[in-house]
Parts: C-alpha cells; structure tokens; sequence
C-alpha cells in the first residue's frame, strides 16, 4: 500500500494533477513535431461562410421606365419627373412644389384657455386633490411661458 498524507480529497487531486501534466507534455510533443496547432475562439468562426459573389447589381429606383414597342402603339408614354404645366395653369397660380415648405415658427393666432389668469388664481385656493387646481396650475404655467416668448 502507497503512503497516504492528508486526506482522500487531496490525494485525488494530486493524481489528477499529475494526470493532465502528462497530458500537457504529450501535446507539446505533438505540436514541436507538426508545428502548433491552431483552434478556433469564440462563434465567429461558426458565424462565417463562404463569401458568394454578387450576380445581380441593385438597379437604382429613379431611372426612366421603358415602354415596349407594344404598349407605345396603344398610346403609352413616359412622364418626365415634373408635370408639363400650361400657361392656363400658371396664370391660376399653380407652380411645382419646392424643395422644402416654410414653416411657420410663430403662432398664428392667441391661444385659448379654458379659463382666464383671474379664474386660475381663484382655483389655486382649492384643495390639492381636486383636478381643478392642477388644470389651473397648467394654465398660469403656460400663461407665464407665453408671455416670456413674447418679451424675447
């Protein structure tokens, strides 16, 4: 019997480890002979395939479309990108759309509350569960910012 010191756990471990040093210097063996070995890392190599080359090109959308001789004797044309307009349509006042409509930043007209800045101070005096005194809240509020655009 081999002489055991400390306990079961320890010996195990110790057999194990001299178990995957061999292990380790049979591979290193291995690798001086064939050269090292190289094994792949993570899933990008899973992920990758072969790269196919492209058969079909995309075509771009806004080229003209092309009318078959067929449909060209029923009467068929291609349109250009703007209607034509007559001089009928332009005296009307009718004009191609621009690049970009103007906005307008400002209002046009005054806002209505549902209350006025007397009506909302009174319904600030309510209690601070009823709706009222936050809706009056709101309306000071918007009342206040209002006023402070205006100044600017």
């Amino acid at each position: 019997m081999t002489e055991r010191t400390g306990s079961w756990y320890h010996g195990a471990m110790n057999n194990a480890a001299s178990d995957n040093n061999d292990q380790v210097q049979q591979q290193t063996t291995q690798q001086d002979q064939t050269g090292p070995v190289v094994t792949p890392v993570g899933s990008v190599q899973k992920e990758t395939g072969p790269v196919k080359a492209a058969t079909e090109f995309v075509k771009p959308s806004e080229s003209a479309p092309s009318v078959s001789p067929e449909l060209a004797e029923m009467g068929v044309e291609t349109k250009g990108e703007h209607p034509t307009l007559t001089p009928a349509d332009l005296q009307a006042g009718i004009t191609h759309a621009k690049e970009a409509t103007p906005v307008l930043t400002q209002p046009s007209s005054s806002v209505q509350y549902p209350m006025n800045a007397q009506q909302a101070k009174r319904a600030l005096h309510a209690r601070v569960g009823d709706s009222i005194r936050w809706l009056a809240l709101l309306i000071l509020r918007q009342m206040k910012m209002e006023k402070a655009q205006k100044t600017k």
